[in-house]
């Protein structure tokens, strides 16, 4: 799927913390699956920008997510544009905000989405990760 004529859209993730809440005392913090505390999605090379999409269900185990992508350059990680919204809030009008990655988003309600859009291409295949702080 292309947005505009610029981004291709490469991946989604999610992560349901607020589910496992009354859980998560049992396990240690490198046991949980995917999708629970933490997530992944990839960008991968084009001639358009990779976006990615996360929804996220926070809660107090996770009130904080931060998003990455650890093994693009700095210069690829400079450039990124970041939005996050209510499910299901109308989208801003704004686009979102200009970041470096690694970069903490707070909860835009119960339900976060997410938009992780990159403002160049990328030179190779790379994870996207979305993490609660301690997982």
């Amino acid at each position: 799927m292309i947005f505009g004529n610029t981004w291709k859209w490469n991946g989604n993730g999610s992560i349901i913390s607020r589910m496992f809440n009354n859980v998560s005392s049992g396990y240690s913090n490198a046991e949980w699956p995917y999708g629970v505390f933490k997530d992944v999605t990839f960008v991968r090379p084009s001639n358009e920008k990779p976006i990615v999409f996360f929804q996220w269900m926070s809660s107090n185990k996770c009130s904080q997510l931060v998003i990455d992508a650890p093994s693009l350059s700095s210069n690829e990680k400079s450039n990124v544009t970041i939005d996050s919204k209510a499910w299901s809030a109308v989208p801003s009008s704004t686009g979102g905000t200009n970041v470096n990655l690694p970069y903490t988003v707070q909860p835009s309600d119960a339900w976060t989405v997410i938009k992780v859009a990159f403002n160049n291409s990328v030179s190779k295949e790379s994870r996207i990760t979305a993490t609660c702080p301690g997982y």
